[in-house]
């Protein structure tokens, strides 16, 4: 078993949203506010909430406490253990059963789950009363006596005679939304969800002390109870209280006996004096020895000193938090086929980066097992798990200026079929493996994106950017410049950023020009590189459906792409003088060639108090419009 797909409704910054979870990982990306982190709140909630009434109309999405807060989770990959234990709501012959949690308008909060009915019981069940009960039973046996249906005289004997004719008759019953008698960990009295599935939430805020207690809601009392067998430790103590209790009672006779039947007989003496026939016995009263719980706790040796976890930095303390996930993921009962939902808000948080690249394998490798049967979410901000090879695991939550959230998602096919006439479709797989660990594993994080050809554009537009608006402007916005490292690789940045929702612009050299840079007496080789720009510059106009130019220039369709004339060089000396004065300046104070270096790049645009061109301006304008 594992959780295919939630649903959201009305819950806090979510308003309706379905998120698809089949797989072994999964990768939640997007800005703050986005809803990420309440993705995993509702789940918490819908697995773990201790009580009723534990969410109010803060809870309601824009505090619309009108309409009801839902989870729904889909599970899939049922085994015939899950089958067993759900029953009617995942019966034989289902691959997938789905249970809803909801917190109705008047507080009230309740399970349902989609179950196998036979529709013309409904009005049997819908009845309140027992007495409606039992008639609108016996109206339906008048009107359908085909069915065989026995007599019943109480509201019990209807229900079990109902589940006794569905259980014989499943191809005649419909899938149907039912409320759940009981609780979610205990499906029709058959069995228990918590030895199915245990959903393992560590967010944020959470703290290793408080994880590390003893108990059956932490991290650490799920590790003893899946690894720890007490059976027999709890038989030896028992019977160590039984013996001390007869050793107590036999003190107590020897030290308090002939003193109490002394005193039971002068109390009889006097009662029977005013009532006759009862006698009064005084008699030691034994405190029962009732046995504790074998309880375990964490103790951390640091050289020479033994602390408590408390005691540790955060950083050490996440880490504690991360590795008994680990542990608990590694650890299996005997008598249980569970599955493990490790839910985990910023795993980065508090460590090193390569702390942080360790985690992610480690729990990468702990899902990919299918022996231990584990599922991970994640959500995170560090580019650090976003790992090659899994791109379709990643799921990118991005919210509007009216609220609304959406989830996308991509698949390598979909790339393919996107790429295809611009680019190899075979290629694409190892080239997005490499392009989503590299510097656009950042741009995943981004709010828009602007795809140049190298460093020194990134440079020449921050600095400008710097400089006319002020520093870290685009940043402050959740806009970042991205080199593709070449105009051919700018078309695989943009379909991998778009697929995931993030809005995206490109601009890249036409390299028109080329031809008069050279001698007269150009080579044949080099008039092909002439050809091969040309050919590039047609490739990405087809693909945003220009018209094709050899040397195209300026703002193109929509302002989603624009061509800068010549190169980023040669512009800059003829639009920009003050440019090239600055270099001059830069290099000689220096002693050395400025030669696209990006940081160098940046210092000597922003030095510069004169107009930067018209172009740079636009696109800046472009990535700020809202």
């Amino acid at each position: 078993m594992r959780i295919k797909q939630v649903r959201i409704k009305n819950f806090r910054t979510l308003q309706d949203v379905t998120i698809n979870v089949e797989h072994d990982v999964t990768t939640l990306i997007g800005p703050n506010g986005s809803g990420k982190s309440t993705f995993l709140y509702a789940l918490n909630w819908f697995f773990n909430a201790p009580s009723n009434n534990c969410l109010c109309s803060d809870d309601c999405f824009a505090g619309n406490d009108q309409e009801p807060i839902e989870v729904g989770v889909t599970f899939s990959e049922l085994d015939e253990l899950d089958h067993r234990s759900l029953g009617k709501y995942a019966p034989e012959g289902t691959s997938q059963c789905t249970i809803w949690k909801r917190r109705d308008v008047d507080g009230r909060e309740y399970l349902s789950g989609n179950a196998k009915r036979y529709h013309p019981f409904e009005s049997v069940r819908s009845a309140v009363s027992a007495t409606d009960k039992r008639n609108a039973y016996k109206k339906v046996r008048e009107s359908c006596p085909e069915l065989e249906l026995p007599s019943a005289s109480s509201a019990g004997a209807v229900k079990e005679a109902l589940v006794a004719w569905e259980s014989e008759h499943i191809d005649e019953l419909e899938d149907m939304e039912t409320t759940i008698e009981t609780n979610f960990f205990g499906f029709n009295g058959t069995g228990k969800m918590s030895d199915l599935f245990n959903f393992v939430f560590v967010g944020a805020d959470l703290r290793a002390a408080e994880e590390t207690e003893d108990n059956k809601s932490t991290i650490i009392g799920k590790i003893l109870e899946r690894s720890i067998d007490r059976t027999v430790v709890d038989e030896q103590i028992q019977a160590i209280i039984a013996t001390a209790e007869e050793a107590e009672q036999k003190v107590y006779n020897e030290g308090f006996g002939e003193q109490l039947q002394r005193l039971s007989a002068k109390l009889t003496e006097k009662v029977s004096s005013f009532s006759y026939g009862r006698e009064v016995a005084v008699e030691n009263k034994s405190v029962e020895i009732k046995p504790t719980k074998t309880t375990f706790g964490i103790r951390i040796d640091d050289g020479n000193m033994h602390t408590n976890v408390v005691h540790q930095g955060h950083g050490f303390q996440r880490t504690l938090l991360i590795s008994a996930l680990s542990v608990l993921a590694e650890s299996k009962q005997v008598d249980t086929q569970s599955t493990i939902c490790l839910a985990i808000e910023k795993p980065e948080l508090y460590q090193h980066p390569i702390q942080a690249r360790l985690f992610a394998k480690v729990i990468r490798e702990l899902a990919s097992d299918e022996q231990r049967r584990i599922q991970v979410i994640y959500v995170t901000h560090s580019p650090t798990f976003i790992e090659a090879g899994h791109f379709s695991q990643i799921r990118r939550f991005s919210r509007d200026q009216e609220g609304n959230v959406t989830v996308a998602a991509s698949y390598l096919e979909r790339i393919k079929q996107r790429i295809a006439g611009v680019a190899d479709p075979g290629r694409v797989r190892s080239q997005l493996d490499a392009k989503i660990t590299g510097e656009l594993a950042e741009a995943l994080f981004d709010n828009k994106v602007l795809l140049v050809e190298g460093t020194t554009e990134v440079a020449v537009l921050s600095g400008i950017a710097d400089r006319e608006i002020g520093t870290g402007a685009l940043e402050s916005r959740g806009i970042g410049i991205i080199s593709s490292r070449g105009k051919t690789k700018v078309l695989m940045d943009y379909i991998i950023l778009t697929e995931l929702g993030i809005e995206t612009f490109v601009m890249v050299d036409s390299d028109a020009g080329f031809m008069n840079r050279m001698d007269k007496n150009s080579t044949d080789e080099e008039k092909k590189r002439e050809a091969v720009h040309i050919n590039e510059n047609h490739t990405i106009e087809r693909f945003f459906g220009l018209n094709e130019e050899d040397f195209p220039s300026g703002l193109f369709d929509g302002n989603r792409i624009a061509f800068v004339p010549y190169t980023l060089e040669s512009f800059l000396a003829k639009k920009w003088p003050d440019w090239q004065k600055e270099t001059d300046s830069w290099e000689a104070a220096n002693g050395i060639k400025l030669t696209k270096n990006q940081e160098s790049y940046r210092e000597v645009t922003s030095k510069i108090s004169s107009e930067p061109p018209q172009l740079f301006r636009q696109v800046l304008d472009m990535l700020l419009k809202q």
